[in-house]
């Protein structure tokens, strides 16, 4: 079927990115896909792009950057937006806009209307750093 086709794709774009060759991923998956469907409104594999939460540059360890818990697979724009600090999520997955984002981009990107991301613990933590060092709150 076309969605067990996208799965497919997803799966294996998740595991060119962040390294998940290894054990059952099939929940992971269908979480994974769920979320950013519901929040970008896209599942095609060939539009999306693996954000990292704390950036490639600034993890200690190569198993920090490769860490799935350290990425959040986004839609293009929301990716440009979050990797310049002009959106982040909270500790319940809403995205928050920056002050600095227009409200043009606001309504490009849906956050009004954006549901929530479901996030484990450590994408709580990794998350509360993006908001420390690269969300522009003001």
């Amino acid at each position: 079927s076309q969605q067990e086709r996208d799965k497919l794709l997803f799966w294996y774009a998740q595991a060119a990115m962040w390294g998940r060759f290894s054990g059952s991923t099939e929940s992971f998956i269908d979480a994974d896909l769920e979320a950013l469907q519901r929040v970008t409104g896209i599942s095609e594999p060939a539009l999306l792009k693996a954000s990292h939460i704390i950036p490639w540059a600034e993890c200690q360890t190569d198993q920090e950057r490769l860490n799935v818990h350290n990425g959040l697979l986004l839609s293009a724009l929301w990716d440009a937006a979050f990797d310049s600090g002009l959106v982040t999520f909270d500790d319940r997955g809403r995205a928050v806009p920056s002050p600095r984002l227009g409200e043009t981009a606001q309504e490009a990107l849906g956050i009004g209307t954006s549901p929530t991301l479901v996030l484990s613990d450590e994408h709580k933590s990794r998350l509360e750093w993006h908001r420390n060092h690269i969300w522009i709150s003001a």
